[in-house]
């Protein structure tokens, strides 16, 4: 006698075997299509999962379950001539609920034909593995926050108040160079791992953040204590989870050691270019010159010493642009304004040009008209950049009106010699010819403009011996700076070649320093 469950049954028994299974099967949708891919049978565990009762299901095309991209890319098709072609085809997707809600399913598609191998249809299995989709990528998202953690020198923290313990997370003790230590420290453990100096104004701000608002968050920067005993700063930050009477305070320490050590750098050349720029300014205020600093390209004056304060009667206020240079009055020596952007400080800095020197007049608020000699260049940084520019000032009006004192004086002396009718010849203190007035021009026969650069040998034609009694003359008026007076007459050749016997005294010409 066969056994009921090793013999053959015909087609109705397996039929009726075949819904006795799929019925009895939980957690696992199963479904027979035909040869179309439209839907035969439907399983309890399909109507749960998908949300198709039994009625709206059969009868209807596989595609109803796809998603609303998958059907527009025709992927039921695909998946039923995989099907078809190899016998069995699986893939897991995102499938479609009744509710328009989605879930991640594995299905499994296999191919029926009959005993002559023509189609018959198809059976699908489908299993909801959500939760394992959610699970991966929740271990993935830990997997990633892990890695930005420790990139980022970062560890987490989360106070219990009720129980008064702290969670700490593996970074944070990685971070502080321990391998392996405790989850969970106690209150006052936890405070032992801050930097003693800094313990009492955490403890100080944690009991505050725990007595103020719900959302109140903390934030600070601290030194936590490695293993080896070596400070880490920190930036801490720290809120309230969403937990019945916000009992739980969770933060996050991450390490800025680099980030401080960068500070404490930039704190250092910072007063170290403050001292530079104190020392500089201390020593431009001290010169005779005037100093001033203008930003470029705008012409800014960013510093201006105490003797450009002097020189120019203004301070360097209110000189935000190259276009406020128009409030000096300079002028070049023939008395025409100067424009702003035709100033050598303006000069350097939109044309990056140097000025050695040149000469400016310049008039005071006062009124006073002063002469100014202005060096100016543009100041290259290594980059090749010109970011300042300077021009110093050099009070010349001293100089300026000695020189016209001098030109006046001469001017009045050559009127005077021009006015004597006895000839008189001037030479330097080597004897060379300096000037000749008009008497002394006609008795030589030659213009002053021959006889100047000319030894005084040489214009005046002495004969008889007699140039060697003049020019003794000269030399003891030149060494004892007195006048030779008394002297013989000498006899002189003109260019005509006419002699004239002359009188003759030398006398020496002292300037206002002796």
């Amino acid at each position: 006698m066969e056994h009921p469950l090793t013999s053959s049954p015909s087609r109705p028994e397996a039929g009726e075997l075949f819904r006795l299974m799929a019925e009895g099967v939980h957690g696992c949708a199963v479904l027979l299509m035909d040869a179309g891919g439209v839907i035969t049978a439907w399983n309890k565990a399909a109507e749960e999962m998908k949300g198709y009762a039994p009625a709206e299901a059969i009868g209807q095309h596989l595609s109803l379950l796809y998603t609303e991209e998958d059907r527009a890319r025709d992927w039921p098709r695909h998946n039923l001539e995989a099907a078809a072609e190899r016998g069995t085809y699986s893939e897991e997707a995102w499938r479609r609920r009744k509710d328009g809600s989605r879930f991640w399913a594995h299905i499994a598609l296999t191919v029926l034909r009959g005993d002559a191998g023509e189609l018959l249809g198809f059976s699908k299995i489908t299993l909801d593995l959500t939760r394992h989709k959610e699970l991966a990528e929740h271990q993935k998202e830990k997997n990633q926050i892990d890695l930005v953690l420790r990139a980022a020198e970062a560890g987490t923290w989360s106070w219990n108040v009720a129980v008064d313990r702290v969670e700490v997370s593996r970074h944070f003790f990685e971070l502080l160079g321990y391998a392996d230590s405790e989850v969970l420290l106690s209150f006052e453990r936890w405070l032992d791992l801050v930097h003693p100096d800094e313990r009492a104004a955490l403890r100080t701000q944690l009991h505050e953040a725990r007595a103020g608002r719900p959302d109140s968050m903390l934030e600070t920067q601290l030194r936590l204590l490695r293993r080896d005993g070596r400070a880490l700063w920190v930036f801490m930050r720290a809120t309230w989870h969403a937990a019945p009477d916000n009992q739980v305070l969770g933060g996050v320490c991450v390490g800025i050691d680099s980030i401080k050590l960068a500070e404490q750098e930039q704190e250092r050349l910072l007063r170290q270019l403050r001292d530079e720029r104190a020392r500089f300014a201390n020593i431009l205020d001290q010169m005779p010159s005037g100093v001033m600093l203008a930003e470029a390209p705008s012409g800014k004056l960013g510093y201006q010493n105490r003797a450009a304060d002097l020189l120019l009667g203004r301070g360097s206020g209110g000189i935000d642009s190259y276009r406020d240079y128009a409030g000096y009055q300079f002028s070049d020596l023939d008395g025409r304004p100067i424009a702003p952007d035709e100033l050598p400080l303006a000069r350097a800095l939109l044309r990056q040009q140097t000025v050695d020197t040149e000469e400016l007049v310049y008039t005071r608020p006062d009124g006073t008209r002063t002469h100014y000699a202005v060096t100016t260049a543009p100041v290259v940084d290594a980059d090749g950049v010109a970011r300042v520019a300077v021009a110093v000032l050099h009070d010349v009006t001293s100089i300026k009106t000695a020189q016209l004192q001098a030109a006046a004086e001469k001017e009045r002396v050559q009127v005077t010699l021009a006015a004597i009718t006895d000839g008189v010849v001037t030479t330097d203190r080597l004897g060379v010819v300096t000037s000749v007035n008009p008497a002394a021009e006609r008795l030589l026969g030659t213009s002053e403009a021959q006889a100047r650069g000319r030894p005084f040998g040489e214009v005046l034609q002495l004969v008889d011996g007699h140039a060697k009694a003049v020019l003794d003359a000269i030399e003891r008026c030149l060494a004892g700076r007195r006048a030779e007076s008394g002297l013989a007459p000498v006899a002189l050749r003109g260019r005509d070649g006419q002699r004239y016997l002359v009188e003759n005294a030398v006398a020496p010409v002292r300037q206002a320093d002796g």
